[in-house]
């Protein structure tokens, strides 16, 4: 029994080993899993609470599969930091962000605006509330100081394709062109409200989802624009991604409606060729074998010998019940560790707290930041 094992294993690290790239003249593709960031330094934060907003925004990506991280503004003064993220959200609603000007979104030095405009330029997705960076870092204001936010004065003006001006809409109702997103505010306002409105449309590119509209004037409200390689999305208030019962605009259903609209666009706007393992220069083909190292630790050392000997990089899943000695195995071969959860749960049953709780609990047995995960298991 123990040979006929031996014979089987033997075929199959031959059989890994002989893979090599083909011989077809191909292109190597890379693609990633969109990960968010989303600006927040909300007072909520103090008391260890998040803003409604970002958990809605973090339930929904982590749950479909992207990852999203909380971030304060310091993000956007670094370029290094912010290529790593491929959707940014900057709101400006009130608890988000403290009201002093080193934290709220309202206030922007220039250099932080060009950084954004950059990031969108090479294919940043940008989404954004209303009055984001129309100050300066000083305190002054770009309307006060130039009458409208262009792009000589406000560099965003390039992402969203338009140009801002403060306009009275006493009277204004939003009135919405596209089926694509949740349902609006459409009440008409009654009394004297300033806002920025879109009074000149720069980009060709534009497609407005709804209009602030009183008679024959109407000006640009909701807002996407494709700029260069990236997409720019301008809310007409930041309220729209905070949940209704607390105060907002859009209730969380909608919310999250607006999220899948986003990742839809964003994965359509993707043309590499996704593969589940897109690792550099490899054929689109190749057997492998995965171990897991829960048996001895005599027959964890000659199975990781047989590796060494035909030279194969060994991954190795790993759950709460490996044992100390063939942890350290695993690490003296200097194998890549990956997760396969605390307590190996089928996760086609659990829900996303239960998965989520048990794949941080593994994290925390461990303390590594897994390269990997394996999932989901049968019973």
């Amino acid at each position: 029994m123990k040979t006929r094992t031996f014979l089987i294993l033997l075929t199959a690290i031959l059989l890994f080993s002989s893979c090599h790239k083909n011989d077809r003249n191909t292109e190597a593709y890379h693609y990633r899993i969109p990960r968010i960031a989303f600006v927040t330094t909300g007072n909520t934060l103090q008391n260890g609470t998040l803003p409604a907003g970002v958990q809605v925004a973090s339930h929904f990506f982590n749950s479909h599969g992207a990852v999203m991280v909380n971030t304060d503004r310091k993000i956007l003064t670094n370029p290094d930091l912010l290529a790593q993220y491929d959707i940014l959200i900057l709101s400006s609603a009130a608890g988000y962000h403290d009201a002093d000007r080193e934290y709220s979104l309202t206030f922007m030095s220039d250099d932080e605006l060009e950084n954004i405009e950059k990031w969108v330029k090479n294919g940043g997705y940008l989404i954004a509330g209303d009055n984001i960076g129309r100050n300066n870092e000083e305190g002054s204001d770009r309307i006060s100081l130039y009458g409208r936010l262009q792009p000589q004065n406000w560099p965003l003006s390039n992402c969203f394709g338009v140009i801002l001006s403060e306009q009275n809409i006493n009277g204004f109702s939003l009135v919405q062109s596209s089926g694509k997103l949740p349902e609006l505010n459409t009440d008409t306002l009654k009394t004297d409200t300033w806002v920025l409105v879109a009074d000149s449309i720069l980009s060709k590119k534009l497609k407005i989802f709804a209009e602030w509209r009183q008679h024959d004037v109407h000006f640009p409200a909701f807002i996407q624009n494709s700029y260069e390689n990236g997409t720019a999305i301008l809310f007409p208030s930041s309220y729209y991604l905070h949940v209704t019962n607390q105060g907002g605009f859009w209730d969380m259903a909608a919310i999250e409606q607006f999220y899948e609209y986003v990742l839809d666009d964003y994965y359509r706007n993707k043309t590499a060729r996704i593969e589940i393992h897109p690792w550099p220069d490899a054929s689109p083909y190749a057997f492998c074998a995965t171990i897991q190292p829960y048996g001895s630790k005599k027959q964890l050392e000659s199975l990781l010998r047989l590796c060494r000997d035909f030279k194969i990089p060994v991954t190795a899943t790993l759950t709460g019940k490996i044992t100390e000695e063939n942890l350290q195995l695993l690490k003296d071969y200097r194998a890549e560790l990956a997760s396969s959860g605390y307590k190996r749960l089928n996760f086609r049953d659990k829900s996303y707290l239960e998965a989520w709780s048990d794949m941080v609990a593994n994290e925390s047995r461990f303390h590594l930041p897994f390269k990997g995960f394996r999932f989901p298991f049968t019973t």
